[in-house]
């Protein structure tokens, strides 16, 4: 498996892979709407491998512009379809400045996706970012 390098600075260097060698049927089935598709790629990835944890977060990027975005967690790494890459957690969280709102496997999103809907009721947010939000406003 072929490892990218990124250079930070003179002192930081953070390796990565590409994601589309080892997912290319599952980002073809989101075809060019891939990049924009966060939540709803990361909900098709935890029904496919019910071993992975989906994240939705809120991440910071360039200059502090906030986004919500969801990904794949799988052990301690991080699988980012939307940004075609696959990266230790660590380093990902640090790059992104991750604020985790919510982390579940495709049982707890089974268990818990009928609590949120309340809190949508026009139906207008992707299901991963609604029950994050849900959550977040039940603190």
């Amino acid at each position: 498996m072929k490892k990218y390098k990124l250079i930070i600075n003179d002192s930081k260097e953070i390796y990565f892979e590409a994601s589309d060698k080892y997912y290319q049927e599952d980002i073809n089935k989101f075809e060019d709407r891939i990049i924009d598709s966060c939540h709803e790629v990361s909900l098709y990835m935890i029904k496919k491998y019910k071993e992975y944890t989906a994240v939705t977060s809120i991440c910071t990027k360039e200059l502090n512009k906030k986004f919500y975005h969801s990904f794949i967690l799988n052990n301690n790494t991080i699988i980012d379809l939307t940004a075609n890459l696959i990266m230790d957690k660590d380093t990902y969280y640090e790059l992104n400045k991750v604020q985790e709102l919510n982390k579940l496997n495709y049982q707890e999103y089974l268990n818990e996706k009928d609590k949120s809907i309340e809190f949508d009721k026009n139906n207008e947010l992707f299901e991963l970012l609604r029950m994050a939000l849900f959550k977040q406003n039940k603190k």
